[in-house]
C-alpha cells in the first residue's frame, strides 16, 4: 500500500502540482462550481417538468441555491463585498447540521480567532433569502455584523430537517 501511495505522490509531483497549488485551484472553484451546479438543477427541474408554474404548493428549499443566494445578497447588501471562504464554508455547513440535528441554534462560540457567527432558523415553507436577512437586519448585534467592513471573508451553511430550514453565516474579520 505504501508503494502505491509513493508511486502516486511521484506521479503528481513529476506534473508540477503541489498541494498549495490544488488547494488554492479547489477553493477558487467552489462558488463558480456552486452555481453552475444550481444551475443545472434548475434548468433540468424546468426541462424535466418538475416546476410547479400554478404555483399553488411551495417547492422546498435548495439549500445550495439559497447558500449561492444568500452570498449573492449579503455582498449586494455590503459596501465591501466579502471573499468565499473554503474553511469557513466547511464549518459553517457543520454548524447548520448540527443545528438542525439538536433541532435549535446552538449557543456555542464559532471558533477560535476572529470569526463570528449568525444563526437563524425559519420554518422551510417561509425560509428565503430575503427572510434570513431580515431577521439578521431586526437584531443590531446581526446586523452590524453583517455590514461590518471588517469581516472580509466568509462561509455560509444551510442546513433542513422537519420542515425547518437552519442558516448559518460565518465571518473572518480582516
Amino acid at each position: 500500500m505504501q508503494d502505491l501511495d509513493s508511486q502516486i505522490r511521484a506521479a503528481i509531483r513529476r506534473l508540477g502540482i503541489t498541494n498549495g497549488t490544488v488547494v488554492d485551484s479547489l477553493s477558487n472553484l467552489v462558488p463558480i462550481l456552486s452555481v453552475l451546479l444550481t444551475l443545472v438543477i434548475t434548468v433540468a427541474t424546468v426541462l424535466t417538468g418538475l416546476d410547479d408554474s400554478d404555483g399553488d404548493t411551495p417547492q422546498p428549499v435548495v439549500n445550495e441555491q439559497m447558500r449561492t443566494d444568500l452570498l449573492r445578497a449579503i455582498n449586494y447588501h455590503r459596501d465591501i463585498p466579502v471573499d468565499f471562504d473554503l474553511e469557513l464554508h466547511a464549518s459553517a455547513q457543520r454548524q447548520a447540521v448540527a443545528n438542525a440535528t439538536a433541532g435549535g441554534n446552538d449557543v456555542a462560540t464559532a471558533g477560535a480567532g476572529r470569526i463570528l457567527m449568525l444563526q437563524a432558523k425559519q420554518d422551510t415553507d417561509k425560509a428565503t433569502v430575503d427572510n434570513f436577512l431580515e431577521l439578521w437586519r431586526q437584531d443590531r448585534p446581526n446586523y452590524d455584523a453583517l455590514m461590518h467592513p471588517d469581516n472580509r471573508e466568509i462561509g455560509i451553511g444551510i442546513a433542513e430537517t422537519a420542515g425547518t430550514t437552519y442558516a448559518v453565516v460565518q465571518f473572518r474579520q480582516r
